[in-house]
C-alpha cells in the first residue's frame, strides 16, 4: 500500500471518528478532505490504521494528535505514537503481522514461538536494567536537567515489579538529597460495632498496592520526572497520565513543573489527598492519603497510550 492510498484511508478513518462526534474535517481548515468514493466505498472498517500528523510549530499538532490518540484508546483500541513516521509504520506492521498469525511458529492453538529482530534488541550486557537505561537515556547524570530530554524519553515496563525496579535504580543516579513520604491508611468503617480495623491492620494496609493509586511509600528527589495516575484539576493541565519534573519537595506539598500540553513549563503546586482504591478484589474499604503522583522514569504500556515519544526502548527479561 503506497503512501497516497495510506493517506486517503487515514483521511476516510479520521473524518469518521470526527463524525461520530458530530465533527467533521471541514471544521478544521485547512485540513485535506477525504475523497468521497472511497468513504462510500469502505464498508468495513480497518483493523488497524497509520495516522501521519505534520505542521510547522504552533499549528496544533499535539492538540490534534492528543483528541485523535484519546478518541481511540477510549474505544479500547493500542496507540503506538512515535516522531519517525517510517520506523513507527515498520513497527506497526510488524506487530500487526504477530496478531494476525503471519510471523511465529505454533506451538497450540494459543501459543508461537516469536523470533525478535535483532536490530531492535540489546545484547551483550551483563546488568539489563543498566543496560536499557544508558541506551534510553544517554549520559543522563548530564543531561537530567533538561525539561525535554526528560520528556521525550521513557522505558516501557510490562509489570509494575519491573517500573519499580527501574524507577529505583534511576532514582540513585540523581543527585539531590531523596526525601520519603509515607501515607495514612485507615479503614472505611460504616457500622459502629465492626471489627474491621481489628482484623486489617494499618500495616495490612500499607502493603496494598495498584497502579491507580500511589503507594505507600513514595520516595522523591528533586529532578525526578513523576506522573498523575488519576485526574485533579483538569483546568490546570493535572490530568492523568500528565507528566511533571519535580521542583521543590516539602513537608506538605510537592512544586513541580508541568512538562507537556498547552500546560508545559507552568508551575503547579500538589497536595496530599485522600482516595479510596475501587478494586473489586477488596472484600472492604479503605482510604488513603498520598500524593497523588508515581515516579515515571519508566511507565507501564497502558500508561504509555497517548504519550508522545521520541526515544522509548520496552524491558522485557527473560527470553530465550
Amino acid at each position: 500500500m503506497d503512501g497516497d492510498r495510506i493517506k486517503d484511508i487515514s483521511l476516510c478513518e479520521i473524518e469518521n471518528i470526527l463524525r461520530s462526534n458530530g465533527r467533521s474535517l471541514k471544521d478544521y481548515p485547512p485540513m485535506p478532505l477525504p475523497n468521497v468514493a472511497l468513504m462510500i466505498n469502505m464498508a468495513n472498517p480497518l483493523m488497524c490504521g497509520v495516522f501521519f500528523v505534520n505542521g510547522f510549530g504552533g499549528s496544533g499538532k499535539t492538540f490534534f494528535w492528543n483528541t485523535l490518540t484519546s478518541g481511540l484508546c477510549s474505544c479500547g483500541d493500542i496507540v503506538l505514537a512515535g516522531s519517525e513516521g517510517h520506523l513507527v509504520r515498520e513497527f506497526s506492521d510488524w506487530i500487526l503481522k504477530i496478531g494476525n498469525g503471519d510471523i511465529g511458529q505454533e506451538i497450540n492453538d494459543e501459543e508461537s514461538h516469536i523470533t525478535i529482530p535483532s536490530d531492535i534488541m540489546l545484547t551483550n550486557f551483563q546488568d539489563p536494567i543498566k543496560a536499557i537505561v544508558e541506551n534510553t537515556y544517554p549520559l543522563f547524570q548530564k543531561n537530567f536537567e533538561k525539561q525535554d530530554y526528560i520528556r521525550d524519553r521513557t522505558i516501557l515496563a510490562p509489570t509494575l515489579d519491573d517500573e519499580a525496579l527501574i524507577n529505583n535504580y534511576m532514582l540513585s543516579l540523581l543527585p539531590s538529597e531523596e526525601v520519603t513520604y509515607l501515607s495514612s491508611d485507615n479503614i472505611c468503617v460504616q457500622e459502629k460495632d465492626s471489627q474491621l480495623g481489628d482484623v486489617y491492620t494499618t500495616k495490612f494496609l500499607n502493603t496494598i498496592s495498584g497502579s491507580e493509586f500511589p503507594h505507600h511509600q513514595l520516595k522523591l528527589k528533586v529532578g525526578a520526572p513523576v506522573m498523575l495516575p488519576r485526574n485533579i484539576e483538569n483546568s490546570m493541565g493535572l490530568c492523568n497520565g500528565t507528566r511533571l519534573i519535580v521542583i521543590r519537595l516539602c513537608t506538605h506539598v510537592i512544586e513541580a513543573l508541568i512538562l507537556s500540553a498547552k500546560h508545559a513549563g507552568e508551575h503547579v503546586i500538589i497536595a496530599r489527598m485522600v482516595i479510596k482504591p475501587s478494586d473489586s478484589r477488596l472484600s472492604f474499604k479503605f482510604q488513603r492519603r498520598q500524593f497523588q503522583i508515581v515516579l515515571s522514569f519508566p511507565m507501564t504500556i497502558n500508561k504509555s497510550q497517548g504519550q508522545t515519544l521520541s526515544n522509548s526502548l520496552e524491558f522485557v527479561q527473560g527470553l530465550d
